[in-house]
């Protein structure tokens, strides 16, 4: 497992919840991760090389499902 430090934001919001998590691969800019309630799509990755907290710092956004489903799916 890779450790992330994330950022989760709403739009407009100059701070959101952050915290450390684990995930298998980091995420990319333009995914979208979930916490199962919310869905966030990334707007900004950090790699860390060298640094023994994180892998990674990543940005992301809260986005409306509904409005990413209009925009991506035709």
């Amino acid at each position: 497992m890779i450790k992330i430090y994330l950022h989760l934001y709403s739009k407009g919001e100059d701070h959101g919840d952050a915290g450390y998590y684990e995930f298998q691969t980091v995420p990319s800019q333009g995914e979208y991760l979930t916490d199962n309630e919310n869905l966030y799509k990334v707007e900004m990755v950090i790699h860390a090389p060298g640094n023994d907290s994180a892998a990674a710092e990543i940005f992301a956004v809260k986005v409306d499902l509904e409005e990413e489903l209009s925009e991506n799916i035709s």
